[in-house]
């Protein structure tokens, strides 16, 4: 890893001292003030790619570069507590200096003549699937974090924070099942300033071969309230830990991403933090048992060089009265940009961040008996990104990052277990054993301790050039990844076994740190947009390629964006590409799985003259030849925009293939036979070979990419002129997901009823797959009122859930196949699949299940009231659910029954906030 990392570093710095001959470049400058006409220091103003420049103590700014192609350029200009500003300029084909007319930033407030405060369409987003949150919706969102903010999106719904579980998000799906939830949740990449978070160096979580599922044993349960776990083993990366306090803007892709963007099959989340000077920005939020303090600051230390610092803390407690389930979180972080060279062509991003959190219970001997939890997490990560302005023949600028990240995790379970007296062994080694016996009554505890550790780097070129009438705006790069985990591992003593999941007596403890797991990718892309006339009419063109190694794979993504304007007022748009995800740790490196099967159990209330005698069978081979994970989307859309009313249709379909899946599999052993020869007093029962066999069957799990999903579905999206009478604008989004999800294994049924000895002719029954459909249809409407001379701005926003069900159903209840005594397999010819021989082998139930929720629509309405008090001092209110909907829900079944099983909607939620600016 230390060797990729130095060639990519000596690779770069000839290329920063590269001399090439002098080409055209392009001189801009301009004068920036405040609504005060007072010149503005240390703006940026960003044009290109690369290209940046900060104004001086006077308001003026100079920027040179090499003169782009295009006949019109695009400035953008920012400074933290000012509205961000772009403006189009003209360039003639003998323009090599521009003077740029004044530029004025408002403050930001709701002084401000316009506040947005939803997610908007991103148009200059390669991808035509895109949508941003800028600063302004940050502030209004009143998020503890990024999984809030992400709410207003669309195809989210508003729910009530809940920071006692792992939070994540899923794009463009309806009720799928759980493992399809975490594949799409896993293929979700997130990218801050440049650098990638992964989820793939984490394991926190118990044996999913020997649990059967990708699970958690840090569930939380208190007084019978259950909690989502806090480690998310195999999903998503936890949102709660992305604090929104220092947040500039974020984009999301839903769609087809840019080909710079690799490791990812669902889409990305890309995050951009507050840099450069910047006001004191201080908030403290407090709603339903929830508290969020944050604090940033940036400063000017010198005309090349800033800081931005910034501390986020959160107490979360799930029940005020008892105060025993709490969640505290505390992040901290800071950004110094710096300016290097004559010409301040070099622009420099140095970010360091900080987080821990612990999500606790605290003793209580009245609920000694439940499971209690406790679960921990601390992290560090550094990451550089250096930005270069520099025209070679090669390329106009160039983007290098590198980062990496630390952390530590622990999750603890502790139990009081009342069983009765059971057998258990710790042996890890195949054959028979002499085990022991756990008490009657014991106190388990297990704990899963991690050290997730991850590195990357990042190196990127752009170059413009002209082909004819058509301009080019090429970019390519290169991307190396590093994951590992160093932890303790699964740690727990195995005669003392914690219960639930399945077999927990026959577990042991995994070490990661002998181990060693390990992961290596590295990709590269080359991406093109081209722009120009198609029959008179502006086409828009992204075209890039992938190559990713992975797990030994290597995989090519070839991907498409198109946007074509088919009128003054329409466009069409278009896009295909295929995008894949390598499994993480916690899928390659499961561990080994264990099966005891009890050979002799001789228990007379004393350890020392009982007997417990097993076999153990162990398997290691458990995710042998695990692949990439694919995604092929497509979409096809068209855009309408006029005098402030726009709408935007988009069709879309994706199919992922190879997904993550815990499969079951048969075996069967032989085994020697054993009896007891005699009890000898005070000693061990005495035990002999009969000398016949026995043969035990059951199921093993392997990892596997048999899971397939197809999701199908449209979104529309609007903003409807500003009503000046009301003084209010309105944007609606409809959305309807369906998906349809199987697992391309066969159905496994154990038809012995006994156990594990094997008596029936029919071992193992196969059956054709089982699929599972749903379809969900729902829509939001937000409208805001807002009197800029007042400061104030009322938001609005109604959800409709329109349309939900979910079909389960059967491709038959007949057996396709079976396994002999001898483990032999024997398929059964469809013709023959219905004969009576073969009616004690098919499944009993429904061919289908379906249930529809709910019969008809229901709403829901969530209000929030911002008001600046001051200039300096804003104070928001906000409720989810004010109105107190809460319709029953009701479910049909296809027999015609329906059954109720509680509201719909979460219960109201309250909270305010107060923000000073200084």
């Amino acid at each position: 890893m230390k060797r990729r990392l130095l060639l990519i570093i000596f690779i770069l710095m000839p290329l920063t001292i590269l001399v090439a001959q002098e080409q055209s470049m392009l001189t801009i400058k301009g004068h920036i003030i405040d609504v005060d006409r007072e010149p503005l220091a240390y703006v940026t103003v960003r044009a290109a790619n690369f290209a940046y420049a900060l104004s001086d103590e006077k308001g003026n700014y100079e920027l040179r570069f090499r003169k782009p192609t295009s006949g019109k350029l695009v400035l953008y200009f920012s400074l933290v507590g000012k509205q961000a500003l772009k403006r189009e300029i003209e360039i003639g084909p003998n323009t090599h200096v521009i003077k740029v007319e004044e530029v004025l930033l408002q403050d930001h407030d709701l002084y401000m003549d316009e506040v947005e405060v939803t997610a908007q369409r991103d148009e200059e987003n390669v991808s035509n699937s895109a949508y941003k949150i800028d600063r302004t919706a940050v502030e209004q969102a009143r998020a503890n974090n990024l999984s809030d903010l992400l709410q207003m999106a669309p195809g989210q719904t508003v729910k009530n924070p809940m920071l006692h579980g792992a939070q994540t998000i899923t794009f463009r799906s309806s009720n799928i099942s759980s493992q399809d939830a975490l594949n799409n949740a896993f293929g979700i990449g997130i990218f801050i300033n440049g650098s990638q978070l992964t989820k793939n160096a984490d394991m926190q979580g118990v044996n999913p071969v020997q649990r059967g599922a990708f699970d958690s044993y840090a569930g939380s349960q208190l007084n019978g309230t259950s909690y989502a776990p806090s480690d998310n083993p195999g999903g998503g990366f936890d949102l709660r830990q992305i604090p929104v306090g220092n947040v500039e803007k974020v984009e999301l892709v839903q769609g087809v991403a840019s080909a710079e963007y690799g490791d990812i099959t669902e889409g990305a989340i890309i995050v951009e933090t507050i840099a450069g000077k910047s006001p004191l920005n201080f908030a403290v939020r407090y709603a339903g048992g929830n508290t969020n303090v944050f604090a940033n600051k940036g400063f000017q230390l010198n005309e090349r060089n800033s800081l931005s610092v910034g501390l986020d803390y959160v107490y979360s407690n799930a029940n005020p009265i008892d105060r025993m389930k709490s969640y505290n979180q505390v992040n901290g972080n800071a950004l110094w940009t710096t300016y290097i060279g004559a010409g301040k062509k070099i622009r420099n991003n140095l970010s360091m961040n900080f987080n821990t959190n612990l999500d606790d219970f605290k003793s209580d001997p009245d609920i000694g008996y439940a499971l209690r939890n406790r679960y921990q997490r601390r992290a560090f990560s550094v990451s550089d990104k250096i930005s270069l302005n520099y025209s070679t023949p090669i390329f106009d600028g160039l983007e290098a990052s590198i980062n990496y990240s630390y952390g530590e995790s622990t999750s603890e379970t502790i139990q009081l277990i009342n069983r009765g007296v059971t057998g258990v062994t710790d042996v890890t080694e195949e054959g028979v054993h002499e085990g022991t016996f756990t008490p009657g009554t014991y106190t388990a505890s297990m704990r899963v301790h991690g050290k997730p550790i991850s590195a990357g780097a990042r190196l990127n070129f752009s170059k413009e050039f002209n082909t004819g009438k058509w301009k080019h705006a090429l970019s390519y790069g290169y991307n190396l990844s590093y994951s590992a985990n160093r932890g303790d591992g699964r740690v727990f003593d195995p005669f003392r076994p914690i219960s639930g999941g399945s077999s927990p007596t026959s577990d042991r403890p995994y070490s990661f740190r002998d181990v060693q797991p390990e992961l290596v990718q590295q990709g590269f892309y080359v991406q093109n947009g081209i722009k120009g006339k198609l029959l008179d009419k502006d086409l828009n063109l992204s075209l890039g390629v992938r190559g990713d190694l992975q797990v030994g794979y290597f995989t090519v993504s070839p991907r498409i964006n198109a946007r074509y304007k088919l009128a003054e007022r329409w466009s069409l748009t278009g896009a295909y590409g295929i995008q894949t995800k390598a499994p993480g740790l916690v899928h390659l490196y499961p561990g080994p799985s264990y099966e005891d099967v009890i050979l002799l159990n001789s228990f007379n209330g004393k350890v020392n003259e009982s007997l417990y005698l097993a076999y153990t069978h162990v398997e290691t081979s458990n995710a042998q030849g695990l692949e990439p994970m694919l995604s092929k989307r497509h979409e096809i859309g068209v855009n309408y925009k006029s005098k402030g009313l726009s709408l935007a249709f988009t069709y879309f379909g994706n199919q992922n293939a190879g997904g993550i899946s815990i499969d079951k599999v048969p075996l069967v052993v032989e085994v020697s036979d054993y009896e007891i020869t005699g009890y000898p007093e005070g000693s061990t029962p005495e035990y002999a070979e009969t000398g016949e066999t026995k043969k035990y069957a059951f199921k093993s799990n392997r990892i596997t990419n048999t899971n397939y999903t197809d999701s199908r579905g449209f979104e529309l999206m609007g903003a409807i002129p500003k009503v000046d009478a009301l003084n209010a604008s309105f944007n609606f989004w409809l959305s309807y997901y369906n998906t349809i999800s199987y697992s391309l294994s066969d159905t496994y049924k154990n038809n012995n009823n006994d156990g594990f000895f094997v008596e029936s002719d029919y071992v193992y029954v196969l059956y054709p797959p089982t699929w599972r459909q749903s379809g969900r249809l729902q829509g939001s409407l937000s409208t805001n009122y807002h009197l800029s001379s007042l400061g104030l701005l009322i938001s609005l926003r109604v959800e409709s859930f329109i349309y939900n069900y979910t079909r389960s159903k059967r491709e038959s209840d007949r057996a396709k196949a079976y396994f002999d005594q001898n483990l032999d397999y024997v398929f059964i010819p469809e013709s023959e699949r219905n004969d009576s021989t073969y009616d004690l082998l098919a499944r009993e139930g429904d061919d289908a299940l379906y249930s529809e929720n709910p019969p008809v629509a229901y709403f829901n309405a969530h209000l929030n009231l911002s008001k600046n008090i001051s200039k300096n001092i804003r104070f928001t209110f906000f409720a989810n659910n004010f109105l107190n909907i809460r319709p029953e829900g009701n479910y049909r079944l296809s027999s015609g029954e329906e059954s109720s099983y509680g509201p719909l909607n979460q219960a109201p939620y309250f909270g305010m906030e107060l923000n000073f600016k200084f």
